[in-house]
Parts: structure tokens; C-alpha cells; sequence
């Protein structure tokens, strides 16, 4: 892929508005170069239920809670393609959804 087919940031920031206000619902990006190609997902949040199997999944296997957060939250017809057919894309895309997991910290801890 030659400079001339990458998304600006503007223009992805653009297509993530625009996804907002046709889920009706706050939409992340994450963004991968590989082989000088650049793969974009966008992904919008998952449901608590889901959250809470992904959770629960997690003392077993951080990737298999990951993947369980991806396939719900993936908009897959506004990503690209390869992310879910490329093993360390997918893998990559996956790690991106952690972030989920990782609940608000206590801040008042009692000595």
C-alpha cells in the first residue's frame, strides 16, 4: 500500500464520528501498520454481560477473554477485513480490547 491509500488521522476520526451517530454509541479506533499497510478497526462497547464472561474468562486465559470482547465489540463491516483473518492481527486486535478488563482502581484503600 503506497502513502496515497493511508488514512489521514482527520479521516479516521471523521469515519469514527460517523459511526457514532449510526450505533448511537461512543465508538474507540485502534490502527496497525503492517508490511506498510494500514489496518484500522473500529470497535464500540461491549454489552455488561459480556464484559462480565470476558472477566470471569480472564483467570483462565487473558487472550480468550480478549477475543470474547473483540468478536462483540468489532464493528466488522467498517474494519478492515484482515483483522479477522491475519493470526497476529487478530492477536493484535484482541490485546487492544484489554483495556476492558482492567476495572477502576480503589483510590480511599484503609490502612
Amino acid at each position: 500500500m503506497d502513502e496515497k491509500n493511508i488514512l489521514s488521522p482527520e479521516q479516521i476520526e471523521e469515519k469514527r464520528v460517523a459511526l457514532e451517530e449510526k450505533h448511537n454509541t461512543p465508538i474507540k479506533v485502534f490502527c496497525f501498520m503492517v508490511e506498510g499497510r494500514q489496518v484500522i478497526g473500529y470497535t464500540k462497547e461491549a454489552p455488561r454481560i459480556t464484559k462480565m464472561r470476558a472477566f470471569d474468562k480472564m483467570i483462565i486465559s487473558i487472550t480468550e477473554a480478549c477475543e470474547i470482547l473483540l468478536d462483540a465489540m468489532l464493528i466488522k463491516d467498517a474494519s478492515d477485513p484482515l483483522i479477522l483473518t491475519d493470526d497476529k492481527i487478530y492477536l493484535s486486535a484482541c490485546m487492544e480490547c484489554q483495556g476492558v478488563l482492567l476495572p477502576y482502581s480503589n483510590t480511599l484503600k484503609k490502612n
